[in-house]
């Protein structure tokens, strides 16, 4: 029986020499690929009778060439990241963060794909998207916490205009009745909405309005006062109230964290309140955008909803990968 062989060269003719040497006088050529190191033969140790068996043992040599660990083309060179390093530079993005996206591209630089679209499926990866799911039957309460100016009143009106455009019962509440001007901004913000608005000094009084509410709604969005200690005990009381009342609800705390804080202020907002995820407002204020999610992502905050202007109908983002990649790797996100 026939036996096919493969010889490796520095180039063609250096491997006829290496075949003749294995084989003989008698080695015929069928086939031969270009490799990193020069060029491999694959050759039969006798000569085909037939056009027919000629014609079979070259698609033999052609399959056992194709499936050679040690054959391959030579390699394209590797893209550069150089320019992956600049826009992660550009973005405010930590040296630490920047050389881990970095290490992980030039690991994957035989993929063939662009060093920016490696970066992109990284930073999607190393970022947490927040999952809070409403259930059937059950009122959801999202509570706002963070400091004055971060942006909670405004993330509450883009919320609940997108959670009533989606046929959710929404009603906003504020806390913050001390404030001039907030009961009668937060009105104003429900009548534009077209949704329930309630002024509580006390959270624990709505698990009572939830109890007696017929239908009860879908969604409550509560806007805290901004003093983090008050509104975590506030928020506590809230919750052993509604066990109390029976209210099938639950409630999720979210940190607003506006992207335009330095990052003093952003660790010490996520060192002081306990939440289940975060939102990032204030991007259009900014062209640094990775402080803030650096900090989410230090204070093992998933990140549920992005801002980047003032617009309740528009500026309001789900968090995805590929909007941390637009947004460290181009400054925006993409519309």
């Amino acid at each position: 029986m026939t036996r096919i062989h493969q010889v490796k060269g520095r180039d063609l003719n250096d491997a006829l020499e290496r075949a003749r040497d294995a084989v003989g006088e008698r080695a015929v050529v069928l086939s031969q690929r270009t490799a990193a190191g020069g060029v491999t033969l694959a050759v039969a140790d006798t000569a085909p009778r037939t056009k027919d068996e000629l014609s079979r043992l070259r698609g033999r040599a052609r399959a056992i060439l194709a499936h050679s660990p040690e054959v391959g083309r030579v390699p394209k060179p590797r893209p550069s990241t150089a320019e992956v390093e600049e826009r992660l530079r550009m973005s405010g993005t930590s040296q630490r963060l920047t050389e881990r996206v970095l290490e992980a591209v030039a690991g994957r630089a035989d993929e063939g794909r662009h060093p920016l679209d490696l970066a992109g499926d990284e930073l999607g990866a190393i970022f947490s998207v927040a999952q809070a799911k409403m259930r059937r039957g059950t009122t959801t309460i999202f509570a706002l916490l963070g400091a004055p100016g971060a942006g909670k009143t405004t993330t509450a009106a883009k919320l609940a205009l997108r959670l009533s455009k989606a046929g959710k019962r929404v009603a906003i509440v504020t806390t913050d009745t001390h404030r001039v001007g907030s009961v009668e901004q937060t009105k104003a913000l429900g009548k534009h909405i077209g949704c329930t608005t309630i002024a509580l000094r006390d959270p624990a009084k709505l698990a009572q309005a939830l109890a007696s509410a017929e239908p009860a709604p879908d969604v409550v969005l509560i806007d805290t006062t901004g003093r983090p200690a008050e509104d975590g005990a506030a928020l506590d009381r809230l919750a052993e109230a509604l066990a109390l009342e029976n209210v099938e609800a639950q409630l999720v705390r979210f940190l607003v964290l506006p992207a335009s804080a330095n990052n003093e202020a952003l660790a010490r907002a996520c060192a002081t309140a306990t939440c289940d995820g975060c939102v990032v407002t204030r991007l259009d204020e900014t062209e640094r955008p990775a402080p803030v999610l650096e900090q989410a992502l230090s204070g093992k905050l998933p990140v549920a909803f992005l801002c980047d202007g003032p617009a309740i109908d528009a500026h309001l983002h789900r968090a995805t990968e590929s909007v941390f990649a637009d947004l460290l790797l181009r400054g925006r996100i993409a519309r």
